[in-house]
């Protein structure tokens, strides 16, 4: 019992913090990191965004790997033309960001700030804007993250 309180109050600070993070980033007082990219509006006529799946990737300390980095990631393009192209290749694009993401996670010194974040996504934008042409992707969005520890 005393076991489920702890983890009962271990869950309630991390969702708290995470609201009050959530609040920082995204309030008026935001950083002006915390706005990399501009956001186009959700109705914006021909922005597009298409979503690339899960990914996982292990992060290799030395010759061990330490932890799984799993990300959510999608890509916005603008114009039905393009948003046709990037669908059209597809499985390239995965494979572009995959090969991209092991690069990143086995040459990351400190995994949890948001600068690591913003440098992964002009990574993957530049890698594939190198696939499909420069100007295809206007951004790449890290819509989910989950980094677990191995044991």
């Amino acid at each position: 019992m005393h076991g489920m309180n702890r983890r009962n109050l271990a869950r309630g600070l991390a969702i708290a913090g995470f609201l009050l993070g959530a609040g920082f980033f995204c309030g008026p007082n935001a950083p002006a990191w915390a706005a990399d990219a501009e956001m186009p509006d959700a109705e914006t006529p021909g922005v597009h965004f298409i979503e690339l799946g899960a990914f996982v990737v292990p992060v290799i300390n030395g010759s061990q790997v330490t932890r799984h980095v799993s990300l959510a990631i999608s890509v916005e393009v603008t114009g039905d033309e393009k948003k046709a192209e990037v669908e059209h290749m597809l499985p390239r694009v995965k494979d572009v960001v995959l090969r991209e993401l092991h690069k990143h996670m086995s040459r990351r010194r400190d995994p949890d700030t948001v600068q690591d974040l913003l440098k992964l996504k002009r990574k993957l934008r530049k890698a594939g804007n190198g696939l499909l042409g420069e100007g295809m992707l206007n951004d790449v969005l890290i819509e989910n993250t989950l980094e677990r520890k191995i044991l």
